[in-house]
């Protein structure tokens, strides 16, 4: 088993070193950024209307206070700002509730470190689950008691509301594919830049706590017809999987991390960039000594890559593989499907002990409006996702994967607030998207 506390200690020194600012030169932001980026502290919030199929119509508040100090400070024309603090609070029509505080500090007291506390709460009454396998990755198949019709489907509008319908002994499948899943997380990490301007050693600890509910045997939501009633639910699928096989995290637990990273990055300006590269790799590890109920790492590797191929058109492209090893939570374990991986399929539709992504976007910085101090670009996009999951840990193959494409809009606010807008035009359900920021 990896041992990252013992890197830790190797590392420490990198940790504890003094350094000045003035003692390199990273990539400075670009002229144009630098022209239109405002000085002293601002404000920007947005009102949290935003739609997933996931969790509905979302709606609350995400506010963004900006310090950028002034242009005389040396940091100016290298970071996107010297402190943002995030705030989120959304509520969803589908029972998402969640709550985020984020501070974000690049450059601290002109040091090379950038310091990330974070605070996260969350509980969703209908967090999905498909089971944990590649067999996931076959289509959305009915319970023996639903398929009078047909057996499996590769639309997700009719297989929902089909679950949804009340039985003749009055029982429902409603939640089959659901669960209770409340998690509250703090999380502290610092990221260093070591080697090179461009190079950072990213360390931190996470401690969460998740309480796993299941909606076996319960009275549920169901429809008759056209009329809304109530149903008591059937064995959902979670607890199919647990009882014929134990599933890791079926009562919730701890997971208490130590994460550790090294990412490349030239990317020109990290908001929203428009030239560069950002290559990382890193490793979250659970351990038992650290207060979790298991041991078990997940392994992330990460490639972006941004080009300018004309004065308002960019080409963008990521590419992810996640590979875990022991006993992992199945909350915790790598997935695919949903805005960030593969669009146009539920979130975590896809899981098992690998997922493999891939995601493309040709992005047009079409029109800049500006009223008063505030500035908004307009940047159309189409994009096109893959996505697939594996059993083996190191398996890569040609087949198998999941496929979507679509199209979009994203608004930057004042350069470093994104709105996104995306419509899916592929995939198991044909999906609108509004959240904040780039997906990469």
């Amino acid at each position: 088993m990896f041992k990252p506390i013992q890197i830790a200690l190797v590392l420490s020194s990198l940790l504890c070193s003094p350094y000045s600012y003035a003692q390199e030169e990273p990539g400075k932001l670009p002229d144009d950024i630098l022209a239109k980026k405002r000085e002293g502290n601002y404000i920007t919030g947005v009102p949290a209307i935003a739609f997933s199929p996931d969790s509905g119509f979302i709606y609350g508040v995400v506010l963004f206070h900006y310090t950028n100090g002034n242009r005389t400070d040396p940091r100016f024309d290298y970071t996107p700002y010297l402190r943002k603090i995030s705030l989120l609070a959304i509520q969803s029509t589908k029972g998402l509730s969640q709550l985020k505080i984020d501070l974000d500090a690049p450059q601290i007291m002109s040091t090379r470190h950038r310091l990330k506390p974070s605070f996260y709460y969350s509980k969703n009454i209908a967090e999905q689950y498909f089971g944990t396998t590649e067999a996931s990755m076959a289509h959305l198949k009915y319970p023996e008691d639903v398929s009078t019709r047909q057996e499996t489907t590769t639309d997700f509008t009719a297989y929902e509301k089909r679950m949804q319908e009340k039985l003749a002994d009055g029982s429902t499948y409603f939640r089959y594919n659901q669960y209770i899943h409340t998690e509250t997380e703090f999380s502290l990490s610092d990221e260093i830049k070591v080697f090179t301007p461009y190079t950072y050693l990213k360390v931190g600890l996470v401690g969460s706590q998740v309480v796993v509910e299941d909606y076996s045997g319960k009275q549920v939501d169901a429809v008759q017809g056209s009329r809304e009633t109530k149903a008591v639910m059937e064995n959902t699928k979670l607890f199919e999987d647990h009882s014929t096989k134990d599933v890791p995290g079926y009562d919730g637990g701890s997971v208490n991390s130590f994460d550790i990273g090294f990412s490349l990055d030239t990317r020109n300006f990290e908001p929203d960039p428009t030239e560069g590269q950002l290559l990382a790799l890193s490793l979250l590890s659970s351990r038992k000594e650290l207060g979790s109920n298991t041991n078990f790492a997940r392994y992330n590797a990460n490639a972006r890559t941004f080009h300018e191929l004309t004065d308002s058109l960019i080409l963008a492209a990521q590419s992810q593989y996640v590979w875990s090893e022991g006993d992992v939570p199945f909350w915790k374990l790598p997935a695919v499907g949903g805005r960030s991986s593969l669009k146009g399929h539920r979130l975590n539709r896809f899981k098992s002990n690998a997922s493999a992504q891939v995601n493309s976007e040709l992005r047009w910085r079409a029109k800049t409006l500006t009223t008063g101090n505030q500035t908004f670009l307009f940047t159309p996009i189409v994009y096109g996702d893959y996505g697939r999951v594996y059993d083996q840990t190191i398996k890569l193959t040609t087949s198998g994967w999941r496929r979507s494409f679509g199209t979009g809009v994203r608004i930057i606010w004042n350069q470093a607030t994104v709105i996104g807008i995306e419509k899916t035009l592929q995939g198991e359900e044909k999906s609108l998207y509004v959240n904040i920021n780039h997906i990469f």
